[in-house]
Formats: structure tokens, sequence, C-alpha cells
């Protein structure tokens, strides 16, 4: 879903500084996904990781799709459609966002510092699976749990608010997809070992009637 204007009042003042891509390792907001399913209904789930030191949390997170597919959240955090479907968009925001996931228990189940979220599912009916996608995050300054509005990020890879006192700065990236592997049924080393087996015993009786 498209962010509403909730929170684009938040990011009124908002402002670009960059757009290019930092560099490999030295990213602040680090996202992957897998695919699962086929042609038609393709399911993508989301990893995030917060490489920012504290006091800064991961609340805000959104996939380009181009309709509101999403299917799941982790614990405590929700399908921000439930807060409108208002275009948002801020400047060095390069989508309005369809997909968009935020903490519904305010900032107690953020992305701490050094920590991996996953969960985040939603699904897409094209004929082909998408094999990378664009991403936005937001982080926000916390002290002793409330926000704190005297810190500003100025650091690598901010695209958003960065250095700017509203204390919201944003990321962007672009996400590669890795293919979700699929288990082997239970049969499947059974049925194999059979294989085997009856090809050793067929080789035997072969080699027997020749001698």
């Amino acid at each position: 879903m498209k962010v509403s204007t909730v929170i684009a009042g938040a990011f009124a003042l908002a402002l670009s500084t960059a757009s290019a891509p930092w560099s490999a390792g030295a990213n602040p907001i680090d996202v992957s996904y897998t695919v699962s399913g086929s042609a038609g209904h393709w399911t993508y789930d989301f990893s995030v990781t917060n490489n920012l030191s504290t006091p800064f949390v991961t609340y805000l997170f959104g996939a380009n799709f181009a309709s509101d597919d999403v299917t799941a959240a982790p614990t405590g955090w929700k399908d921000f459609a439930n807060g409108g479907v208002l275009p948002f968009v801020t400047p060095g925001l390069l989508h309005a966002y369809e997909n968009v996931w935020v903490v519904s228990t305010p900032y107690l189940s953020s992305i701490q510092p050094g920590q991996t979220l996953s969960g985040f599912e939603a699904v897409d009916t094209s004929a082909t699976k998408l094999i990378s996608l664009d991403w936005f995050a937001f982080d926000i300054a916390l002290t002793d749990g409330f926000v704190d509005p005297t810190i500003d990020y100025t650091g690598t890879g901010c695209s958003m608010s960065c250095g700017h006192p509203t204390y919201n700065p944003g990321f962007q990236g672009v996400a590669v997809a890795s293919v979700a592997k699929t288990p082997l049924p239970a049969a499947l080393p059974l049925f194999a070992t059979g294989v085997g087996a009856l090809g050793l015993f067929g080789r035997r009786r072969k080699t027997k009637t020749a001698a």
C-alpha cells in the first residue's frame, strides 16, 4: 500500500542528500528476500538487518510492488494499509511504495542495532518472479525507549532526513532475490537407496550369468 499522509506529516521536512548507492559492506540497512511459489502466486519473504549503532532502531520498511499484497508481518509489526492508502512521496523517496510495514507496538518491536528480522511477507501474481526489488526503511533515535529528537544521523548511506532534526533517517536500496530451498520429500532418500540396491543386484546377476 502507499504510505499515508499520517507518516507524510512526520517527514514533511525530509531533505534528500544522496540517491547514489553506497558501497558494499557499509550499508546501514541490509535487505534480502527469498521467493517461493509458482507463476501467478509468488511469495516473497523479506529479511531486514539494522547495521546502525545505538540509539537508532528500524521501525518502518517498504518494498516497491505494483499493488498492496502484504500477507504477513513479524510479531509487533503490521501492514501499514491500516493507516491509510493516500500517496506519500517525500524528497529523495524513489517510489510511492505499495507494500509497507510499520511497528504496531510503538518502537517495542523495532529492529534493534545488529538485529535481523524476517517474516515481512507479500505475494505477487505476476507470471515471472521479481528478481530484484527497491526498498526503503526509516529509523528513529530512542533514549530509554522514548523518541529523542536531539539526535541526528549524518552517516553513510542516508538518503532522506539526513542530519535533519526530524530524527528519522531514511535509507533506500535494491534487494536481490534468492530462491527458497524446497525440502526433499521424506521418501526420496529411501527411494534412491532402493534404486541403488536394484542396480547392484542386477549387476551381480549379470556377472554371475556371464561366469
